[in-house]
């Protein structure tokens, strides 16, 4: 899909419901896109991007 028809979304909150309930269908949907994510813990955004395997900078 070309980049001016993506959806880009960022997550709030990193907890178990974006594990297993809500994200896996936004890293499944084509035409989406995550640009960023948050969570209220140093390090914890960080940790999450390492662990997901997901191609945000771990900045």
């Amino acid at each position: 899909m070309q980049a001016e028809g993506m959806i880009k979304w960022a997550i709030i909150g990193l907890g178990d419901v974006v594990a297993v309930k809500s994200g896996p269908p936004f890293w499944k949907c084509e035409g989406s896109t995550l640009i960023g994510v948050m969570r209220r813990t140093p390090g914890g955004a960080r940790r999450w991007i390492e662990e997901n395997d997901s191609k945000l900078p771990a900045e």
